[in-house]
C-alpha cells in the first residue's frame, strides 16, 4: 500500500505566533524563504568556535544575520544556553572582528523581547538559562563597542520593565 514512516517528516516547530499572540507578524513571501535556509544557534556556534572556520568571519556575519531574522519575535527559553555561548564568543572577539558589532547587537536587541515558551514548564525549566543570559549581558556591557553596550541596557532594562516596550 501507500504507507507513510513515522519518520519520513520532522515534527513540526510551534510557530512563534502561537507562543506569542501579540506580535504576529504577516510573513512576506521572501522571509519565508530566508526561514527556510534557517541558522540554528547550535549551528552558528559551531561554525565560530570550529578551528577550521574561526576565522571566516564573513560567513559568521551571515550567521548571525540569520540567527537575528529567524528569531526576529524573541528566543525561545530552551535555546538560551545556545544564545549564551554564541554572544559569549563573538563577544570576545568582537576587538578582533569588528564585522560583529552591526549582528551582535541586533540580535542583543532581539533579547530585549520576552523570552517565548512552548510548554508551560519551560519558564521554570530554564530560570537558570535566564539568569546566566542576564548575567552575560552585563558581561557584554563592558565591550568598547558603545552601540553594543546602548542595547545591553535598553534589553536589561527591558527585561525588568513592568510592561514590554512592544
Amino acid at each position: 500500500g501507500n504507507r507513510q514512516s513515522k519518520r519520513s517528516r520532522p515534527p513540526r516547530a510551534p510557530s512563534s505566533s502561537r507562543l506569542c499572540p501579540s506580535r504576529e507578524v504577516a510573513m512576506s513571501e521572501q522571509e519565508g524563504e530566508q526561514l527556510k535556509s534557517t541558522m540554528s544557534l547550535s549551528k552558528a556556534v559551531s561554525l565560530i568556535k570550529n578551528k577550521h572556520s574561526c576565522e571566516m568571519v564573513e560567513r559568521h556575519v551571515r550567521a548571525l544575520n540569520r540567527i537575528a531574522i529567524n528569531n526576529k519575535n524573541g528566543f525561545l527559553l530552551k535555546d538560551l544556553g545556545e544564545l549564551c555561548q554564541l554572544l559569549a564568543v563573538c563577544g570576545d572577539r568582537l576587538h578582533r572582528f569588528p564585522e560583529y558589532e552591526e549582528p551582535l547587537c541586533r540580535i542583543v536587541e532581539l533579547c530585549s523581547l520576552p523570552f517565548l515558551k512552548e510548554k508551560a514548564l519551560d519558564e521554570s525549566t530554564y530560570a537558570p538559562n535566564v539568569i546566566n543570559t542576564l548575567a552575560l549581558l552585563g558581561h557584554l556591557g563592558k565591550v568598547p563597542c558603545e552601540s553594543l553596550r546602548l542595547q545591553v541596557v535598553r534589553a536589561v532594562a527591558a527585561f525588568y520593565s513592568e510592561e514590554p516596550d512592544r
